[in-house]
């Protein structure tokens, strides 16, 4: 068999014979494809000049010198060292019927026959489709692209770094959006329970009535606040106002310059800030009657940081004109040296809330103070450009 394979090849010189099928190809495909077969690759004139590893290719396997050893491994179906692109040329009815055809061929068999199957194949091989591949009978074993470990870890790493650049950002800006749902919250059920108590008394000027000061004193204000304290608190059976829930000592300003505020830094209208009640919704709430106004004070989460000033804590007051529920707004900002030229000898507490600060840059102790009327408008207090939201510091 070794022998006439050898002879095969060079008496039908297939050297010249692919060189020959290469010129048909270019000038006639049609005529080429019959007679390579419908598996052969027509090779053109436009064909790409073969590679380094076709070339080996072809020497190896289609030269008229290459050894029976190397054709009778293919020919008679080992594959151990070639393979076809694409793959389905393999698993075609015909190719597998030539190669049994000139596998079982003798001696004796008609050198035409022979030279069918050999012809269609070799030109195949020796196309600039044929490479080199792995070692394996009748398997896949055609290389596969991957990512090397050091393309994996590089690219994890940059993943890290994005990440590390931009989520911070998204958890800021959820956080953001949580506080303002639940200022609304707050304020809605703060304004409901303006609205609630004022029908209770009977009164067509809650505001004023309330605040009504005489001889010293504010003349029902035990009386507001008793109805105030009901409504917010339908099942407790007790009315007393003074009674609290929490002490607070945690709150900070609004530009976290100053931690630890007391009732010495805000004053008055700081008591439902620092003295303050549990209420049904796990939010804080408290209300007291000072400087003229009922000024309400509101924990918009609770237990919940961050506990500053204008970020979820805000003091609110009852518009003594038309009874709603109004914010606190900032008069003017002040500097630091400009607040150690005024005097504050007859009134020391003002120096830690003068003009109901909120901004960036003062170091009072109250501010935060002023915020809830940019928070209720949705208002940057430096750049109108912005929601309140978005100018947290």
């Amino acid at each position: 068999m070794k022998k006439n394979l050898l002879l095969l090849l060079k008496k039908e010189k297939a050297y010249e014979f692919k060189k020959n099928f290469q010129k048909r190809g270019g000038a006639s495909p049609l005529n080429s494809q019959r007679a390579a077969g419908p598996d052969t690759q027509i090779v053109s004139e436009n064909t790409p000049e073969v590679g380094e590893e076709e070339s080996k290719c072809y020497a190896d396997i289609c030269h008229p010198e290459a050894k029976p050893k190397d054709l009778l491994r293919f020919f008679a179906g080992a594959q151990d060292d070639v393979k076809l692109f694409p793959r389905p040329l393999w698993e075609r009815k015909e190719f597998l019927n030539e190669r049994s055809e000139f596998r079982n061929s003798g001696e004796g068999s008609n050198e035409l026959n022979n030279r069918k199957p050999l012809i269609r194949i070799c030109s195949s091989l020796c196309s600039h489709n044929c490479v080199l591949s792995h070692k394996g009978r009748g398997k896949d074993t055609d290389r596969k692209a991957a990512f090397t470990l050091a393309e994996v870890l590089i690219t994890l790493g940059i993943i890290g770094v994005v990440a590390a650049m931009t989520i911070p950002t998204l958890i800021s800006n959820y956080q953001r959006k949580v506080l303002a749902a639940q200022f609304k919250k707050s304020y809605a059920v703060a304004s409901q329970i303006v609205l609630r108590s004022k029908f209770e008394l009977g009164t067509g000027t809650f505001g004023q009535y309330c605040t009504n000061y005489t001889s010293g004193k504010y003349l029902n204000k035990d009386i507001c606040l008793q109805t105030i304290y009901k409504v917010m608190f339908p099942k407790k059976s007790s009315t007393n106002y003074n009674n609290v829930d929490l002490v607070r000592s945690d709150i900070s300003s609004f530009n976290n310059k100053q931690t630890g505020l007391s009732s010495d830094d805000l004053g008055g209208m700081g008591y439902p800030v620092l003295y303050t009640n549990i209420m049904p919704d796990g939010t804080y709430m408290n209300v007291n009657i000072n400087e003229f106004y009922i000024n309400f004070g509101i924990d918009i989460n609770g237990a919940k940081g961050p506990n500053k000033l204008g970020w979820d804590v805000f003091l609110f007051r009852v518009d003594n004109k038309n009874d709603s529920l109004a914010g606190i707004k900032q008069t003017r900002e002040y500097t630091d040296e400009e607040l150690e030229e005024i005097d504050f000898s007859e009134n020391p507490i003002n120096k830690n809330r003068y003009g109901y600060p909120c901004n960036l840059n003062t170091s009072m102790r109250g501010n935060g103070l002023g915020c809830s009327w940019y928070a209720l408008n949705n208002i940057c207090p430096w750049d109108e450009t912005k929601t309140y939201w978005e100018c947290l510091p």
